[in-house]
């Protein structure tokens, strides 16, 4: 199984939403005690609305470096409004 790295925090309503429904998928189609090997990097919303979103990037790109450095082989951006970014960088 491909770990999965979730970039949450914006905001943390999205991201438990992201979690549980990747972890039901994974249930669901391998059954018994199987989940999803995932890794969270957590961002404060705070520093996203700070920044504005147009001046976010790099808050997100940090934290997708950060979980493909711990192991991660997919990143999920666990938040519509991210995917601005997602064909950046």
């Amino acid at each position: 199984m491909r770990k999965i790295g979730l970039v949450g925090g914006i905001s943390c309503v999205s991201t438990i939403d992201y979690y549980r429904f990747t972890n039901e998928g994974v249930n669901e189609r391998l059954g018994g005690l199987n989940f999803a090997e995932c890794l969270i990097y957590s961002l404060n919303f705070g520093d996203v609305q700070d920044k504005t979103w147009e001046g976010s990037f790099d808050l997100l790109l940090n934290a997708c470096e950060s979980l493909k450095r711990s192991g991660a082989e997919a990143i999920v951006l666990c938040a519509n409004t991210a995917h601005i970014f997602a064909d950046s960088g």
